[in-house]
């Protein structure tokens, strides 16, 4: 699922994975709705530091827009 996508990795994972992982992240802030939105809330605690800022970033346009 694209929310597995987000969520995968590790330490040690590359500039282009996390790309991946941006990709689906805006692709669950598009589809909306409880889980897609509970997969950028989990993914806003990444450990790879772009992959969160970049969920955390979704969340608060998400509640300004809201």
């Amino acid at each position: 699922s694209i929310g597995k996508i987000l969520l995968e990795g590790n330490l040690f994972s590359s500039a282009e994975d996390d790309s991946v992982r941006i990709a689906a992240a805006n692709a669950l802030f598009m589809i909306g709705g409880t889980e897609a939105l509970s997969y950028l809330h989990r993914g806003s605690r990444s450990i790879r530091m772009p992959v969160r800022e970049y969920c955390k970033q979704l969340r608060s346009s998400q509640g300004a827009a809201g």
